[in-house]
Order: structure tokens, then sequence, then C-alpha cells
């Protein structure tokens, strides 16, 4: 069975479809109720007998006479309800009996439609021959104060569900429209980015193909180049200069190994290790300079690291006192924050760059811990991002 979210319903059908759990007394729920989309009304039903909602035919006559009656809430007979067809049941005009009561179990609920003049229509059915919502202490029929006071609660009850469920739709169009328009924004995005990336692909074909084309014209051998390789040049990270003289070296191999007069350029050819050697060397290079600039900052922590490794060995409190008192020149508690404050961003930067130094006063020394950030951000700086 399909299950549809029900903010996606009209209010008539959602609360029809929940028959059971809203109104476990009734034996029969139906509604008449007219769309968003059309001014054609929808007839559905619901009933123990049932496993499922049901569409109903019924006639317009039924719309129009329930509209004409001044009262939201109505209790009538089957016959007066318009919605048994077979019936030939007619009422006569005469002053109601207790046994014309008895015969009124229908609960007519009438709502405004979105379209003026025009109402949603619920019938409520309820078992005659006992009272469905326990009144009394024994099972009985509905009396007229019964009926007033179930009509009274019931049509509030429902009109609020009705207004609460209208209002949550509207909320929830505005979220599904919010979603269209990322999705719209998303799609836009990898579109663009797919766009770039296609003018990246054909300006590498237009570079590879300029730089070979005077070889080509020289030796008169077609060069091309493996699937693969294109990946690889695409991808590559270097200079200009750098891809020229990968295309141009890998050509001269691609030519050498061929007899006759295509040379295909395969990955191997491209011997971009010397490249991203010279990457990695580039990298570890500036790490002595990061260390020069934060050279001070990185002795001040040794400094602690070692007072309060000390200090823990002569098994004392580890406080910026003792910290302190435990330098090679001792220095005072207020000192010690006074240095951390004007060297934090330092700290903490040299903390994320080597996460595996330090470790006891990132873990126990309050006036460093303090300056550490929280969150996910925090495990970066114990143990490296």
């Amino acid at each position: 069975m399909f299950d549809q979210f029900t903010l996606k319903l009209h209010p008539i059908e959602a609360l029809v479809n929940q028959r059971a759990s809203i109104l476990p007394g009734a034996l029969k729920i139906v509604g008449i109720y007219h769309n968003y989309d059309s001014p054609v009304p929808v007839g559905i039903c619901s009933s123990i007998s049932e496993s499922s909602t049901m569409e109903i035919e019924f006639s317009l006559d039924v719309i129009k006479k329930h509209c004409n009656i001044n009262s939201n809430k109505t209790w009538l007979s089957i016959a007066d309800s318009g919605l048994d067809n077979s019936s030939s049941e007619k009422r006569v005009i005469r002053q109601m009996s207790l046994e014309d009561e008895f015969e009124n179990n229908i609960l007519l609920l009438k709502f405004e439609s979105i379209y003026p003049n025009v109402f949603d229509l619920i019938f409520i059915f309820f078992n005659k021959d006992k009272n469905s919502f326990e009144l009394e202490s024994k099972p009985q029929s509905l009396n007229s104060e019964n009926k007033s006071l179930i009509g009274h609660l019931l049509f509030n009850s429902i009109k609020t569900q009705i207004e609460t469920h209208v209002n949550n739709a509207i909320s929830f169009n505005s979220i599904k429209e919010i979603n269209r328009n990322t999705q719209i924004q998303l799609i836009d995005a990898n579109s663009k980015i797919k766009e770039a990336e296609n003018k990246h692909n054909l300006l590498i074909h237009t570079v590879i193909k300029n730089y070979t084309q005077a070889i080509q014209d020289k030796t008169e051998i077609n060069i091309k180049f493996s699937e693969e390789a294109l990946t690889m040049l695409i991808d590559f990270e270097g200079t200009q200069d750098e891809l020229k003289n990968i295309v141009l070296k890998s050509a001269e191999i691609a030519i050498n190994l061929t007899a006759g007069n295509e040379a295909i350029v395969y990955a191997t050819y491209l011997q971009l290790e010397q490249y991203q050697n010279k990457t990695i060397e580039n990298k570890t290079e500036a790490d002595p300079v990061l260390f020069n600039r934060y050279s001070k900052t990185r002795q001040i922590l040794d400094k602690f690291e070692k007072s309060a490794r000390d200090v823990l060995k002569n098994d004392q409190p580890l406080t910026g006192k003792n910290v302190g008192a435990n330098c090679p020149t001792p220095i005072s508690a207020p000192a010690i924050t006074d240095s951390i404050k004007n060297h934090k961003k330092k700290m903490l930067t040299l903390f994320l760059k080597h996460p595996e130094k330090w470790p006891i006063i990132k873990s126990e020394f309050k006036p460093i811990i303090n300056i550490l950030p929280k969150g996910p951000l925090l495990g970066g700086v114990l143990i490296g991002a």
C-alpha cells in the first residue's frame, strides 16, 4: 500500500483516512470536499467494514441541500442525508417524535471551502443501538442533550484539526519550494562546474596539440595520447612550462618506440614523479621557515612541557605556581598566563601543525587547556586532523 504524506492531501481527505484513530466510535465517515485545483467536489468514505478509504458517488443536490442549512452541525437520518440512493424513506412534515430522534444517528458537520458560498461536508455515522461514546455507565441510545454536546465538541475539534492541517501544509509548501529552489541551484552549480571542467579539458587538449604540432610536422608521425595519459595531464597541478616539458618528452619517447606513422603516448611515458617529488620537497622546505617565525613560541611551550613533567614526577599538583617554580628561570603564575595570552594564536597554530608535541600541558595544564578550541577542532589539536 502506498503511503502518501498527509500534508499533501486535502484536510477532509486526511481526516477521513484517519477515521479509526480519530473517531474510533464512528461506524463510517463520509467526506465531500472541494480540492484546491478543481471546483468539482469529491466524495470519499471510510468505514469499519472496509480496510481502506473509497471514493463514492453522490448527487450535487446533497451539497446544495445541506449548504442551505444555517447550522454548521446537524443530526440526520440516512434518508435526510441524501447519501442512500436506494432508500425510499421520506420524511413527513410533522412534529419530531422520540423515534425520529432515535433514527438521527448521522452527524453532519459543515466547513467553509476555499470557494465562496460553498461548503465541505463531513457525515459521521454512529451506531444508533448503543452509546458509542459511553457517556452513561450502561450502553444506551444517544439523547438530544448528548447529541448537542457531541456535535459541539466534534465540530470545534475537527475545525481545529483542519486549520492546523492547512497551516502545516502552507509551511510544508514553503519548505518544498525552498528545497526545489535549492535543487535547481545545485543542478545549476553542477552544470557550471561541469562546463568549467569541459572548458579546462578542451584547453588542455588544445595546449597538448599545440605543443606536439611542431614535432608532428617535422617527423610526419601522428601523435596521440591515451585516455589515461590525458586524464593525468588534465589533473597535473604544475606550471605551464612543466606541462610543456612533460608533453614534449613523452612525445619523444612515444616516437622512439614507434615503428609506424602513429605514436601513442601512454601514461607510463609522462614521468610525473620528478615533479611530484619536487612539490613534496618544496613543502618540506617550508617547514623550517614556519618554525623560525614561531621559534620563541616553541621555546615557551617546550619550557612549560618540561616543567610540567618535572612537577608530575614530584607528585605535585599541576598548577601555574608549580609549573612556574620549576622553570629554568622561575616565573609567577600570572606571568605564565600573560605569556600564553600573548602567544595564543601561534600556540594554536603549532598545536595543529605538530599534534604529537606537548601532550602534558595540552591535556592536563589548565592555562593551556583554556585556549584550546572546543568541538571537532579540539580532536585535531590533540591527535592531528
